[in-house]
Parts: structure tokens; C-alpha cells; sequence
């Protein structure tokens, strides 16, 4: 499966993630409520931000909506998280840049080789360069390195995504203690999993 692939996965997987956090809950958002605008709902009896708001403002900056709730260590960690991977998007598309411009290097120095010795035929030396070891290594690395930056991508559209979702559920379980523990490890191969354990009080809401 290409990057792309796992790209427009990881998408959807944050929006029924997102979907799945946001279905349940209308019903239980009260009519004040309902009439003020998506995003700037508080709560005018107790001056809490709303779900809606909660959400909305972890998709602006990750954490936002967990601290706007009082959830400050939650709303940590999700800020640590996109930070770290704003600076390994940075990092992979440098690496990226870098793996580029040794793949021209290569082809250059390739072609300037064989149009010394008389190939000029431009079919001729696209066939030679692609055949040479040191362009094929080149571009292999450059694959290796867009591959890095897209996974990183997605895992950082992911986490946005989960960082809303976590922010609209705890703001609706804001009177019970620690609703959700959001969880981050390094897997052996190199990869990541994402976890987020939701804690709901027996009979709630309405019981």
C-alpha cells in the first residue's frame, strides 16, 4: 500500500473518529445552547466552554480545548504531541530536500559521463541513468524519505483530530474526574500506536 494509501486512511479513520465522538451528544446540549454559534457555545450558568467550543478550539491549537475544560495534563500531552511532530516534519523534509538534490547530483554527474563519451540520444541516457547503481540508490532513499514525511502527516492529522474529539467528550464529562486517558508508545518496528481509554460514569448522562 502506498503512503498516499495510508494517508486517506489515517484521514478517515480521524473523521469516523471524530464523527463517533460528536453523533451521541446533541440531545444532550440544551436549547441556550443550541441557538448560539458552533465554536463560541459556553455554558451561561457556570461559564464552562462548551463541547462545540472545546472541539473547535483543539483543532486550532492541540490542547486548547482539554486546558479550556480544566484538563490540563491531557491537554499537554496533546500539545507535546503535535509539537514533536511539527519538528519530525520538519526534520523529514529537510532529509527530503536533501535526498532530492543528491538524486539530480547523481543524474548530472551520470549524464555529463555519457555525453562525454558521445551518447546524446535523450531516450538513451534516461535508459542509462536508470540503470545506474548510484542514481538507483539515490532515488530509493528519496522514496525512503517521502515515505517518512507522509507517515508523519498522517499520524499528525490523526492526533488533531483525536485531540477534538478528546476535548468535545471531556468537555461533556467535565464533572467527573480523568473521563479519558490518551496514550502514545513507540512500537519495536519503528511505528506508533495511539490509544484513548473513555471512562463513563454508570447511568450517564440522564441517570
Amino acid at each position: 500500500m502506498t503512503s498516499t494509501h495510508h494517508l486517506k486512511l489515517i484521514v478517515g479513520a480521524a473523521s469516523l473518529l471524530t464523527v463517533a465522538a460528536l453523533g451521541p451528544w446533541p440531545a444532550t446540549v440544551s436549547a441556550q445552547e443550541r441557538d448560539v454559534p458552533v465554536g463560541t457555545q459556553t455554558d451561561s450558568l457556570t461559564g464552562r466552554v462548551s463541547p462545540g467550543g472545546a472541539f473547535f478550539r483543539s483543532l486550532l491549537l492541540p490542547g486548547w480545548g482539554q486546558a479550556a475544560v480544566g484538563s490540563y495534563g491531557r491537554g499537554g500531552f496533546y500539545f507535546a504531541t503535535e509539537s514533536a511532530v511539527g519538528w519530525m516534519l520538519f526534520k523529514t523534509n529537510r532529509r527530503q530536500r536533501s535526498a532530492r538534490a543528491i538524486v539530480a547530483l547523481r543524474e548530472g554527474e551520470v549524464e555529463a559521463f555519457h555525453m562525454a563519451l558521445g551518447v546524446t540520444a535523450p531516450d538513451s541516457l534516461l535508459a542509462l541513468m536508470d540503470a545506474d547503481p548510484s542514481v538507483t540508490d539515490a532515488r530509493e532513499l528519496e522514496d525512503v524519505r517521502s515515505q517518512q514525511f507522509e507517515d508523519w502527516l498522517a499520524f499528525g492529522v490523526f492526533m488533531l483530530f483525536l485531540s477534538g474529539a478528546d476535548a468535545f467528550v471531556a468537555a461533556h464529562l467535565a464533572d467527573f474526574p480523568e473521563p479519558l486517558s490518551p496514550g502514545f508508545q513507540v512500537l519495536p518496528d519503528g511505528g506508533f500506536e495511539a490509544s484513548l481509554r473513555i471512562t463513563v460514569p454508570r447511568g450517564w448522562p440522564g441517570g
